[in-house]
């Protein structure tokens, strides 16, 4: 498999309103690369005014802003009222393993007044890295947003032998998500709108950002094959040999000879996915969900009169602080959940064997009664869940958003909250367990 293939190219046939040409000219469909870097250029003209950039959108995402600032010439013979020469070019090289590993990328011209177009789309599908240093262990990421449970999942993976769990605080600490983060973006071609600018780099103390004279492509010799592809398996092998590091010495102070290391990966953006695989790509993924109202009524409470003063009510803090978080979950789980096994908190609170036992099953280790047993006394230290709950215990925090609030508010609560509690299955019985 090629390290990157462009499935398809799209633009409108007949121009969006406001927009009176547009056109892909770099990549075509079917083009394919044996480096991650994708080659973008095109021409977006306005019927008023100008495009000042393209901005390329993932998952509702936008992970790369453009410059419109190429001059075309030779318009005049499409567009006679058009002067020959004109400034509606656009150029970029975009790294891609800041996206899935099957990705759309929607290109939409924004212009000098703010309007935004949809002017073109792109798909493909990239390969992993072929890092020279082979893992010792596998990765578990633990999916989920805040308030679903993750601390008393994770304490629970933490006592089995073959999962070692870094122990700190509420369990968040990610190198490996750290380090897959570095190589995403130490990996990508220069950008300097957003980031690291060839003049003043090495002044900043705190931000590192892509290299700003990584602008060969691949077209542009040996120099851009090698920036998209050797370079990019030597940061993963650095940085996949720092998570295993990390984790061997973790392992070797809690005594285990682990199988799996173990991160919460919480959700905070539609295009964050699963970036771990590309250090680990055999690595499992336990979906935690838990029922979105009850969530929605933690995360309130948890956040105290936080979210008040920054000027939201509880209707505006449903719609814009939880209802995106949780939506984010419901992509994830669309897109990677036939190969994810599904846990529901208030399985793992009101019937935790069988639930365990499931999660230790599916990852090919010991579920035996004993080991399900270590792994519930751990889960049952209420001191633990009593310093991060908002519930008395495990067993009162199932079903409390029938309890808390007035009718109005749970009415929004199942407004805003339905297409995600139809998703996993919460909408046919919502207050089974009050």
């Amino acid at each position: 498999m090629p390290a990157l293939e462009v499935l398809n190219v799209s633009v409108p046939e007949q121009p969006p309103d406001g927009v009176r040409a547009a056109r892909i000219r770099v990549p075509e469909a079917g083009a394919v690369s044996d480096g991650f870097t994708l080659e973008l250029s095109g021409t977006v003209i306005l019927a008023e005014g100008r495009a000042r950039a393209i901005e390329l959108v993932c998952n509702g995402m936008p992970v790369r802003e453009v410059p419109v600032d190429i001059t075309r010439t030779g318009l005049t013979q499409e567009f006679p009222d058009l002067p020959d020469e004109l400034r509606c070019g656009f150029k970029a090289l975009v790294g891609t393993l800041v996206l899935p590993a099957e990705f759309e990328l929607e290109l939409v011209a924004v212009g000098e007044d703010g309007r935004r177009f949809q002017v073109g789309s792109l798909t493909g599908r990239r390969a992993h890295p072929s890092p020279s240093v082979e893992p010792r262990l596998r990765a578990l990421m633990v999916t989920s947003v805040g308030r679903t449970g993750t601390v008393l999942l994770m304490r629970m993976l933490a006592a089995h032998p073959s999962v070692v769990v870094h122990p700190a605080g509420r369990y968040e600490v990610w190198p490996a998500r750290y380090w897959a983060h570095m190589l995403a973006v130490l990996s990508a071609p220069a950008d300097h709108l957003r980031s690291a600018a060839p003049f003043g780099f090495d002044h900043d103390l705190w931000h590192v950002g892509q290299n700003p004279f990584a602008t060969a492509g691949p077209s542009d010799g040996a120099l851009g094959a090698w920036l998209g592809r050797a370079h990019v398996d030597r940061l993963a092998s650095f940085c996949l040999g720092n998570v295993e590091d990390w984790y061997a010495i973790a392992a070797r102070e809690q005594g285990k000879e682990p199988v799996y290391f173990a991160e919460k990966n919480l959700l905070r953006t539609s295009v964050q996915g699963l970036g771990v695989s590309d250090l680990y790509p055999d690595a499992r993924e336990v979906f935690l969900v838990r029922d979105f109202r009850d969530v929605a009524c933690s995360m309130l409470s948890f956040l105290g009169d936080k979210w008040r003063a920054d000027g939201y009510d509880s209707d505006r803090a449903l719609r814009e602080l939880v209802a995106p978080l949780v939506q984010h979950l419901v992509s994830g789980w669309r897109a990677r959940g036939e190969q994810a096994h599904l846990v529901r908190y208030e399985d793992l609170a009101l019937t935790p064997r069988d639930t365990l036992a499931g999660v230790f099953g599916f990852l090919g280790i010991d579920a035996s009664e004993s080991a399900v047993d270590d792994a519930l006394r751990s889960g049952a230290d209420e001191r633990s869940f009593t310093g991060h709950g908002t519930s008395p215990t495990v067993e009162q925090s199932v079903g409390r958003w029938a309890r808390e609030g007035d009718e109005a508010f749970r009415d929004t609560l199942n407004e805003v909250l339905r297409e995600s509690l139809v998703e996993f299955g919460y909408a046919e019985a919502p207050a089974e367990h009050v």
